[in-house]
């Protein structure tokens, strides 16, 4: 049953009261004392009407930041925008995505109109990074190599690089390109990520 607002303010007042100041799992205890007051919430919901308290500074009913977005539709100009956003950087979330744009759209109808654009969402597994300019370098190299039957008994090799990383990300959206081979694997390098 929903707390009217007279209600949720008993239950902050009777939270905030010097009575349950020192007692373990306050929340609880604030519980079985509204029940004897005829209102009934869990521990936890008192946890969350605190939270909230404490956030906003009031117990009223917000209202929803994308209330009436049912009908809302996406402009074809809005989807390029993701489209480029999703180019640029693939570890973005649906909630960066939403408030970059102003797009004014659940989360899950923005995750599905990615899907249409033709992203997927999938986990993010690591490469090693080979830059495209050094593709050919390595291929011709190689060759080379090959053919005069190096082994490289006498070589030292020597390699020093600093690598900052600037975001990390559990699942990357993912979308099949015809220039690349490696199926929504992200470079990663040799050397452990300096987070800056």
């Amino acid at each position: 049953m929903k707390l009217n607002y007279a209600q949720r303010l008993r239950v902050v007042e009777t939270f905030k009261s010097s009575l349950f100041a020192h007692t373990k799992k306050k929340r609880d205890v604030v519980s079985e004392h509204l029940a004897s007051e005829n209102i009934f919430i869990s521990g936890r919901g008192v946890w969350n009407l605190m939270v909230k308290f404490r956030r906003f500074g009031s117990v009223e009913t917000r209202p929803s930041a994308i209330r009436n977005c049912k009908n809302t539709k996406v402009t074809l100009r809005q989807l390029n925008h993701i489209e480029k956003m999703l180019r640029v950087d693939r570890g973005l979330t649906a909630e960066t995505i939403r408030r970059k744009t102003g797009i004014r759209v659940t989360m899950r109808t923005l995750r599905k109109y990615c899907n249409i654009l033709g992203w997927r969402k999938i986990r993010t597994k690591y490469c090693q990074t080979v830059s495209t300019k050094n593709r050919i370098e390595r291929v011709v190299y190689s060759m080379f190599c090959i053919d005069s039957k190096e082994n490289f008994n006498h070589t030292i090799f020597i390699d020093e690089s600093t690598v900052a990383m600037n975001s990390n990300s559990r699942t990357i959206w993912f979308k099949v390109f015809p220039h690349e081979n490696a199926f929504g694997l992200v470079g990663a390098h040799k050397h452990p990520l300096k987070v800056k």
